[in-house]
């Protein structure tokens, strides 16, 4: 399990880090194109593949606000995926979904799900949309 507590954006990863986030985004989206169809039947809203940059927000455990970037998996009207290479300290978050232009779509979220890649470094969440910030 991953337990170091740095928090890098997505410019600050490594060529290797890059390349894993990569690959995972792609393994994600193949068990999706095996698989959505039997998940199907029990999600609410359809997911869509998302390659944007999205800004979270987490509480560290000392009550610090920490905000950083990474790269969203997918995303739905009730929830959207993201993987990072650091556990997040709090399951409730702020997610800030680009638009088409400079501003940003802001949600309270709740990390629902966590999914480790050995040997990657990244954890994949899934986050429940808790409603929209405005």
């Amino acid at each position: 399990m991953l337990t170091h507590q740095y928090y890098p954006c997505v410019t600050q990863y490594t060529d290797k880090q890059n390349k894993a986030a990569h690959r995972i985004i792609d393994s994600l989206e193949k068990g999706e194109d095996r698989l959505g169809n039997h998940y199907k039947a029990s999600r609410t809203h359809s997911r869509q593949r998302c390659h944007s940059v999205v800004e979270i927000t987490a509480e560290t455990l000392d009550g610090q606000k920490i905000t950083f970037n990474a790269y969203m998996g997918d995303v739905s009207p009730s929830g959207m995926s993201f993987i990072f290479p650091s556990e997040l300290p709090s399951p409730d978050i702020i997610v800030g979904i680009p638009l088409g232009n400079a501003d940003k779509t802001m949600f309270r979220g709740e990390i629902v799900r966590m999914k480790e890649f050995p040997g990657e470094d990244f954890i994949e969440y899934g986050v429940k949309f808790a409603g929209r910030i405005v």
